[in-house]
């Protein structure tokens, strides 16, 4: 990400990192799982000047939870404040997305109590594997597709998140998840597009390619709303694209959006290159529910037309006597003016079709507005707090948006504090006041020290009424993955055969885990793995999985093997260690046939088996 002359900011993933608490500046020789700032320098080289790092970036290590996987996205100006105003968003594999001061990365382990010194950090909201988008408009949105439904290191669906940016009461920038998309996003759908006129009310769109699994097939484009109604992103429309590439975003250029596939073909979507008339959409902006606005819709003729009639496809707006009026004959390089009045029947984004019939076809123009409450009107969002479960001895954070969406000045008596292991930062003080349309964001925490549910409410006091909003969360002691045993020794086999033997993995933890690394016995001297364990599967608590390894020696000697295992839980890496000998001239040379527990095994004659690595998806 460029970030001025000479200088920009990359993401990085697994590999050699400082494991000591260590400022951004001047920051030091190993920076894996961070992003770092890189000056050009005079001759030519690069000079790292920056950094951050999360606290637990070790354990990200371990778990292979790369970083930099969502890759570094600086925000405009807009979303900052006089004190912080350069930020950039983060995420990463582990689901949360931090809000990095651009001027002060923040280095590792510098925040209180050793953690993060960031803007604010949010989530988890579900591993990130692509780059976010950010639209200003609205007051500043940012867009950011998950790729799995928690804390992994492996794909599976996710959702596409949807943050507002808004300040706290003292000031500080945050973002806020306040939405998503309705349907899951499969594995490999790609990083999200914005368009729009500017920053125009009800000009933006988001677009992304949607696909159900890491194989693309059936795959569609998709184009929601930029700005969320109730919580949801409303879908505009879709289409069909065949076989998509993994995370491969939709090309813009010229009013057209494209789609390059699998299959070697280019998707191109536009409007209509041969209408008659040209518009621009029209903005009519907040108006309170029973008042009027007026402006103006101008068709511009690309070609000599007559246009005979107009209509508005809602009862919301209405149109007025043109200038030139109807019939107007126009020829190229004409205006055609079309008064529009706004009167907002009720509170919300409203639009309209305006369409004129030009050579006795429809043309249309896109106008929208804003009903406003004409009182002060409280909004809180999301309704719940809800911080799921977590481990005993760890902290995870969630947001409360509170706004005023009515017309008139809100007045925030108080908001009450929660009791432990629930706290709050950024709270308004009594008697501060949103403007129309202004916001403010509360940090929530949740830190259990005990195994236990626990819930808690907190009421926003306020001049347009009160609400109560739910906390809850739940925690237990967190998972732990055993190995029985935590060897296999086959012993002496004759080349040709092959034996099995088995081993346990349980989780002996008070927390279901899930499998963030399973890397079997890759080494290609005999020993292959004849159960899958899958990256991104999970261990209930107080769950066994019974796994087995075959030994299959095609030459005699020693021969030695791992299977490498790791979770979310508090157990650490663990390697199955796997020996044995092949004994030349063991078994039916002749067949190779060989027996197993009553079971006769086939091999085939003359040829090595090939013993395939999985790979961890990119």
């Amino acid at each position: 990400m460029a970030d001025g002359p000479d200088t920009f900011i990359v993401a990085t993933g697994n590999g050699d990192l400082v494991h000591e608490p260590t400022p951004g500046k001047p920051p030091p020789n190993v920076l894996a799982q961070a992003w770092v700032r890189l000056n050009v320098q005079g001759n030519g080289t690069l000079q790292a000047t920056d950094f951050f790092a999360p606290y637990d970036a070790e354990a990200l290590n371990a778990w292979d939870a790369d970083f930099g996987s969502g890759g570094p996205v600086g925000l405009p100006d807009s979303f900052g404040t006089p004190s912080v105003p350069h930020l950039g968003v983060a995420a990463g594999k582990q689901g949360f997305v931090y809000l990095l001061n651009r001027d002060d990365l923040g280095g590792l382990g510098q925040g209180p109590s050793g953690g993060d010194k960031v803007v604010q950090r949010i989530g988890p909201y579900g591993g990130v594997w692509s780059r976010p988008a950010v639209w200003p408009g609205n007051g500043g949105w940012v867009y950011y597709p998950s790729a799995s439904g928690g804390t992994t290191a492996t794909g599976s669906s996710g959702d596409l998140n949807v943050y507002q940016a808004g300040v706290d009461g003292q000031g500080r920038p945050t973002l806020a998840r306040v939405a998503t998309a309705e349907d899951e996003f499969g594995f490999g759908s790609s990083a999200p597009v914005v368009t729009s006129y500017g920053t125009s009310d009800g000009t933006a769109l988001v677009w992304m390619v949607w696909m159900p699994d890491g194989s693309g097939q059936n795959a569609q484009l998709r184009a929601y709303d930029a700005v969320p109604d109730q919580g949801t992103l409303s879908l505009r429309f879709s289409f069909a694209v065949g076989t998509a590439s993994k995370f491969n975003p939709p090309g813009i250029g010229d009013g057209r959006v494209y789609v390059g596939t699998r299959e070697g073909k280019v998707f191109g979507f536009g409007a209509p290159v041969d209408q008659p008339l040209g518009s621009t959409p029209v903005n009519l902006g907040t108006v309170d529910v029973g008042s009027s606005t007026s402006g103006q819709v101008v068709f511009t003729a690309r070609r000599g037309v007559t246009v005979t009639g107009v209509s508005s496809t809602n009862a919301d707006f209405t149109t007025g006597s043109p200038t030139p009026a109807f019939p107007a004959t126009l020829a190229q390089g004409a205006r055609l003016s079309i008064p529009v009045t706004f009167t907002p029947s009720r509170v919300g984004i409203r639009s309209t079709a305006i369409v004129v019939q030009a050579d006795g076809a429809p043309v249309s123009a896109p106008v929208t507005g804003i009903g406003r409450s004409p009182t002060a009107s409280l909004s809180i969002a999301p309704p719940v707090v809800s911080f799921g479960g977590a481990a005993v001895n760890t902290q995870v954070n969630g947001t409360l948006t509170i706004s005023n969406v009515g017309g008139a000045p809100l007045v925030i008596n108080g908001v009450s504090s929660p009791g432990a292991p629930f706290s709050a930062s950024g709270v308004p003080a009594g008697g501060s006041t949103l403007g129309p349309g202004q916001s403010v964001t509360v940090t929530f925490t949740f830190a259990p020290t005990e195994v236990g549910t626990f819930s808690d409410e907190v009421v926003v006091d306020t001049s347009a009424g009160q609400e109560t909003v739910p906390l809850s969360g739940s925690a237990a002691i967190a998972g732990n993955l055993v190995l029985n045993p935590t060897s296999l020794q086959f012993g002496t086999v004759g080349v040709g055969q092959s034996k099995v033997l088995a081993f346990q993995l349980s989780n002996t933890g008070g927390s279901r885990v899930t499998v963030t690394k399973s890397k079997p016995p890759g080494l290609g001297v005999g020993f292959t793995n004849t159960d899958n364990l899958q990256e991104g599967s999970t261990i209930d608590a107080g769950e066994t999985r019974t796994l087995h390894v075959q030994f299959q020696p095609q030459q005699g000697g020693a021969a030695t093997d791992h299977w490498t295992i790791n979770a979310d839980g508090e157990q650490g890496v663990l390697s199955l260690e796997v020996t044995g000998t092949g004994a030349g001239g063991g078994g039916d040379t002749s067949t190779g046939c060989s027996s197993v527990g009553g079971v006769t095994l086939w091999p085939l004659l003359g040829l090595l088996p090939w013993v395939r690595r999985r790979r961890r998806p990119s």
